[in-house]
């Protein structure tokens, strides 16, 4: 929207629940006038909001005050509104702004307004500003601040610089590593999805209470308890796991009922979209003839009960009881090395963007230079989106 001559857009920059004090960004070249508009400065003066400044007053609509605030005035087109954290209050001064012809945005594209605004044509570090703060561990955050000047963006300089005298498929080789660390880097930034699954009265739902150390899951000795599913984010350190406890696979709850069939098909989706399946089997019922699922970690429960099972045959699996903890430690060391995430090099070039992977996707599949140069062109200078 077009605002005394200038696009105006405002977001609220802090979480929709009730808070003590909630942020509002106001950018753009009209936004001194819009907010000339709505603010009325408690000393009855004129505002000053030149940059730097702070200001006390009130938000008013039609002279009646919406609410008491503190503007920050950030920039010359750029202002912070502090206001109470009530979800009504907020929502009455983003109605007064957006009927003057404020864009209303959501948090991540203001922050990519105000990145621009800074950084210019520099994709890379635009995205970094953008999505820091969604990372949700130290670790996360430290490697997407890598990628700002050394990380993604030095090596993208590095091919663009030197792509005469380079092998293209050479170029497509450290292309294909970069996209597959940054799988792993994505864990310690975003977190990671856990899907517990196997056959009914496995132990799944105790196993879920059991690591995430309260009972969200109910418990009982009938089999197939679990029609839907359950999740609970756990800290494992450098890493935040998503863990989901799952209605138990089994093909002929998919002929039982609509609900058993459905429940069946969203197991099975939770379960082909992780980073990880726990794949959990009543150890006490032996393994024999057994067909276990590829690419999981298989959690042998109740081993307290099963007596001598050989497991030798299987790569990656874990032997515990739910019920009395053994081998709960075990299991989460075993977790979070096949996450890849145990030691993982925090300054390594990976891609933390959906845009940045696709790109690095497609340069690793080229095989011809000017395919190359528009991609790496593309990675540095590219326009971002949120």
């Amino acid at each position: 929207m077009d605002c005394a001559g200038g696009k105006v857009i405002a977001a609220v920059m802090t979480a929709a629940a009730a808070a003590a004090i909630s942020t509002i960004q106001l950018f753009g070249d009209g936004s001194k006038d819009v907010l000339s508009k709505v603010f009325s400065p408690a000393q009855k003066a004129t505002p000053d909001f030149s940059c730097g400044n702070i200001l006390h007053g009130h938000i008013i609509s039609e002279n009646e005050i919406i609410d008491e605030v503190i503007v920050g005035c950030e920039g010359n087109s750029n202002f912070c509104i502090s206001c109470h954290g009530n979800p009504f209050i907020v929502e009455n001064i983003m109605t007064l702004l957006g009927s003057l012809g404020v864009e209303i945005v959501n948090s991540s594209e203001m922050l990519r307004q105000l990145a621009v605004e800074s950084l210019g044509d520099d994709s890379i570090a635009v995205e970094a500003q953008v999505f820091l703060p969604s990372a949700v561990t130290v670790a996360g955050a430290k490697i997407i601040n890598h990628q700002i000047v050394m990380g993604l963006a030095q090596s993208c300089q590095w091919w663009l610089d030197n792509l005469d005298g380079l092998d293209i498929e050479d170029i497509a080789a450290g292309a294909l590593q970069i996209v597959a660390d940054s799988k792993i880097a994505q864990r310690i930034i975003s977190g990671a999805k856990i899907v517990l699954a196997g056959e009914p009265n496995s132990g799944k739902s105790t196993l879920f209470n059991c690591l995430c150390g309260s009972e969200k899951a109910m418990v009982t000795e009938i089999a197939g308890t679990t029609r839907d599913w359950l999740s609970v984010r756990i800290d494992f350190g450098n890493v935040i796991i998503e863990l989901f406890d799952t209605a138990g696979i089994d093909e002929k709850l998919m002929a039982k009922s609509e609900v058993d069939a459905e429940s069946q098909k969203r197991a099975a989706a939770l379960r082909d979209n992780c980073d990880l399946v726990l794949d959990v089997v009543d150890l006490s019922n032996g393994i024999g003839g057994r067909e276990f699922l590829p690419q999981s970690l298989t959690v042998l429960n109740k081993c307290d009960i099963a007596g001598v099972v050989d497991v030798s045959s299987l790569t990656n699996s874990v032997s515990v009881s739910a019920k009395t903890l053994a081998g709960m430690d075990g299991l989460k060391e075993k977790i979070v090395q096949m996450l890849g995430v145990a030691e993982f090099d925090l300054k390594k070039t990976v891609c933390f963007t959906a845009r940045q992977m696709e790109l690095m996707k497609q340069l690793s599949a080229t095989d011809k230079k000017e395919n190359a140069l528009n991609i790496i062109t593309q990675l540095l200078n590219g326009q971002v989106f949120v």
